[in-house]
């Protein structure tokens, strides 16, 4: 028996020639069967994903056999990256080294071929040290911009990643926003970029804000996402939910012991309108779960404090305690209809209380029905002395027929 290896199109093809003998005549034939599976994603066990290849493949490529495939004639090829890895495989993993010290870790993922638009990155594991927490002046800012002491007001470099931060480089413009501290189980989506796009962690010697760096710990699964994939996230969109009704949103770092929101931010939070529904609601399932810097909010809640958010005011000052804010496009107040600002701030999500039969009990909710389904959260360099907490939010949602009407 002998075995030939093809690789075409990105398919395995096993081909074996097997001798058998002509009943009729006594001759010897050799029958040749060709087995073909296409090198599609398997479950490489141990919560990993990989691709089917054959043996031989896999070890070329630079991969980890893990477990059989297309019934067993191909293993399923765990790509894993450390620091310095380069792959252009899909479902790549780029993992921490074993002892992480200062400096800079940098994983590179290529395009896997011309049609893939976008990367998908999934933090299995991502610990690393979270923003600052100091509240004591660090400088005064006008209109956003530094200026003389007493001439703006007075900021802190409370919620900077001055200590470890992670980023990732996309096309031109398009980079996602910087994070740091704890993400495990939340993901990011990037623009792949016509070459290569970089993950990095940029690891700090020391802390700075922060009372002692923290463990870090990562483990991101990295998935290459086709141009005509009918689940591409839309133009912008920072993360990207879909295929269920209800769910969750965070900021990042929401999930640290201590969460404490991010500066500089501009995540955009999509969610997929499902067959037949087109209302979306958001609510804080927990009070607590909403504390955006700002003002603390008594009365009023979503519609009353929208004004202070999102803005520096034309005395570059504004009465606000914070540029800080999460935008809602069409927001309206539960089921009322009636509409309220877009923007939200301080420390109530709404105040004004509504009922909802997807609701296990009545909670403050925000609707809308603007296509598509998002929410930004956007943030500044700085931090002014808030009245409430920057400890960011969690919210969770629903979609529903309400306001629908017959195609």
């Amino acid at each position: 028996m002998f075995f030939v290896l093809f690789l075409i199109l990105g398919v395995s093809h096993l081909s074996f020639a097997q001798n058998a003998t002509d009943s009729a005549s006594g001759k010897v034939l050799s029958v040749f069967n060709v087995v073909r599976f296409p090198n599609d994603q398997c479950d490489g066990g141990s919560s990993k994903n990989g691709t089917c290849y054959t043996t031989s493949e896999c070890t070329s490529r630079g991969g980890s056999s893990s477990g059989t495939c297309a019934n067993g004639y191909g293993v399923c090829c765990i790509f894993t990256l450390g620091c310095g890895g380069q792959s252009s495989e899909n479902s790549t993993y780029f993992e921490n080294p074993a002892s992480v010290g200062a400096g800079q870790c940098t994983a590179t993922i290529c395009k896997v071929n011309s049609d893939i638009c976008k990367l998908r990155i999934d933090f299995n594991t991502f610990a690393i040290s979270g923003p600052s927490t100091v509240t004591l002046s660090d400088s005064n800012i006008l209109a956003g911009q530094t200026v003389a002491a007493g001439k703006g007001k007075d900021t802190e470099t409370r919620t900077r990643c001055l200590t470890d931060y992670f980023s990732v480089t996309g096309p031109a413009g398009s980079n996602p926003s910087v994070i740091c501290g704890t993400n495990t189980g939340t993901h990011m989506f990037v623009d792949a970029r016509s070459d290569c796009n970089k993950l990095t962690f940029h690891l700090g010697p020391a802390a700075v804000g922060l009372a002692k760096v923290d463990t870090r710990s990562w483990s991101l699964k990295v998935s290459q996402i086709s141009c005509f994939d009918t689940n591409i996230p839309p133009p912008g969109c920072t993360q990207y939910f879909y295929g269920a009704t209800t769910g969750t949103i965070q900021s990042y770092n929401f999930g640290a012991t201590t969460p404490v929101h991010l500066a500089n931010q501009h995540q955009r939070i999509c969610i997929r309108r499902e067959k037949g529904l087109c209302r979306m609601c958001y609510y804080a399932a927990v009070k607590t779960d909403f504390q955006i810097s700002g003002a603390a909010i008594t009365t009023g809640g979503f519609a009353a404090k929208g004004s202070l958010c999102c803005g520096y005011g034309t005395d570059g000052k504004k009465s606000s305690k914070g540029f800080d804010c999460l935008l809602v496009p069409g927001a309206q107040k539960g089921t009322s209809g009636f509409l309220v600002s877009s923007r939200a701030c301080g420390n109530v999500f709404i105040t004004a209380v509504t009922k909802s039969s997807k609701l296990s009990s009545a909670k403050g909710t925000v609707c809308t029905h603007s296509t598509p389904f998002m929410v930004e959260f956007i943030t500044d360099s700085y931090e002014y002395h808030a009245e409430v907490g920057s400890k960011g939010f969690k919210l969770a949602y629903f979609e529903d027929a309400t306001g629908c009407t017959a195609p």
